[in-house]
């Protein structure tokens, strides 16, 4: 009988150590997520990805027809807001997540990215 409690013990000491480095795990992945910071002003964005800084000079153009006409962002020119060293290490796939939540504010604006940006996204090396 007090093998049966012994090993009981052992299992129950197991799960709250397994639930413990559970935990542990989970925060330290949501401190690496991408985080994404934006702020519109005028016709400049100013955003922020990862605590790396860029701007965005906004381009207009008038779309839709008679009442319906409004001003939409054609395109967005993007530059780092900070020191190349910032970009040390960041992938394409970086950019593209950058491009994506643009995409969500301005779903019909061309991205342009200026250097140094422009050549992580070049395929041409």
């Amino acid at each position: 009988m007090d093998f049966i409690l012994i090993i009981f013990i052992i299992l129950a000491l197991g799960c709250i150590a397994y639930s413990i480095f559970a935990y542990i795990r989970k925060a330290s992945h949501k401190s690496h997520t991408n985080r994404f910071e934006f702020r519109k002003e005028s016709n400049h964005i100013y955003f922020s990805y990862n605590d790396v800084s860029f701007i965005g000079q906004c381009h207009f153009e008038g779309i839709g027809d008679g009442l319906e006409r409004r001003l939409a962002v054609k395109s967005i020119q993007i530059k780092l807001n900070g020191h190349v060293s910032e970009l040390d290490g960041w992938t394409k796939n970086r950019l593209y997540d950058i491009e994506h939540q643009l995409y969500i504010h301005f779903p019909n604006a061309e991205i342009i990215w200026k250097p140094p940006m422009n050549a992580i996204i070049d395929d041409k090396k």
